[in-house]
This record gives C-alpha cells, structure tokens and sequence, in this order.
C-alpha cells in the first residue's frame, strides 16, 4: 500500500499544500491522508528558543556563522526536525543544492557540510591550508553515497576560516562583496 502524504509548507504568505510520495526536509506539517491523522507540525523557532537551547555564548557563535555565511552567500533558508540527534536543523540552500546546515541541541551547536566527490578531491589538494583539528574531524567523517558528510561541534569561533575554505570549495560566493 502506497501511502499518500499532503505536505503543508509554510510560506510568508500563507499554507501551501503540496503532494508528494516521500518526505521533504523542510516540511512544516504532514497530513497522512491514509491514516487521516495529523503529524505534530514543526514551529519554527524563535532566536530566544535558539539562545536558550545552546545557551547565550553558543549563540553568539550560532549569530557570528550566519552572518559570515549571509555575507557571502545568498540562499534560501529553511528551519526542519532535527532527526534523533539534533533539536533543530538550519539549511542554507540555493536550486536544491544544500550549501551547509547548523543544528542545535542542548548546549551544543553543530555545522555540516557535505562533500561529494569531486569537492573531495579539491579539500585534499587544499588539505595543507586546513587546521589540523579539521583534518582530523574530516578523516573520521562516514562517506556515504552522496558524499563525506562532516559534522563540527562548535565551541567557539577558531574554525570559521576553515569553515567558510569549505564552503568555498563547495560553492563560489553569490553575494556581491559591500
């Protein structure tokens, strides 16, 4: 039996219903028509559930990220689930191609990205430019069948060259420089 979901996404403007065979990661609410039940929706949440999730300082590492990202890239942006491990999910992306995510979790922040095989070729001519402690973290990352997904625990600033290095790798800059 095929299970029939209607996705509502939620836009400025008002609910859009969509539908679709397989779950989407920026999904607000699922209507399962099958079972004609309605899955808990997702609140976006606000900066003050964000800061007293990871707690202030963490939050002004989570703010410091975005705007160094926003600075240079100009995306969509798009709040989901967590999954089992992380509270919320913060996704940068731009024509279906995710460009990082940040997620949050008690007391914990932590940035992804993705590094399909090509962009993995790239890292390791670079690798030399990279800190030690993010060669470390991308050596222990799980290559799966899209890519080498690399996930940091961000205590503090320190990475953030290497983090937009990686993102450069993965994208070049869509934002005209002010």
């Amino acid at each position: 039996m095929k299970m029939e979901l209607l996705l509502i996404i939620i836009t400025q403007d008002a609910y859009i219903g969509q539908r679709f065979t397989k779950r989407s990661s920026y999904l607000c609410s699922i209507y399962d028509k099958t079972a004609n039940t309605m899955k808990e929706p997702f609140q976006i949440p606000t900066s003050e559930d964000i800061e007293n999730l990871i707690g202030t300082d963490l939050y002004d590492v989570w703010n410091s990220l975005c705007q160094r990202i926003e600075k240079s890239y100009e995306m969509e942006l798009l709040w989901n689930h967590g999954g089992k491990a992380w509270t919320y999910e913060y996704k940068y992306r731009k024509g279906g191609k995710t460009l990082c995510a940040l997620y949050a979790k008690e007391k914990t922040l932590g940035f992804m990205v993705i590094l399909g095989k090509d962009e993995r070729a790239k890292f390791e001519i670079q690798r030399g430019q990279f800190s030690n402690e993010v060669q470390m973290i991308y050596d222990a990352a799980t290559t799966f069948h899209d890519g080498k997904w690399i996930m940091f625990e961000l205590k503090d600033t320190k990475l953030f060259n290497d983090m937009e290095r990686l993102l450069l790798i993965k994208r070049k800059p869509n934002r005209k420089a002010e």
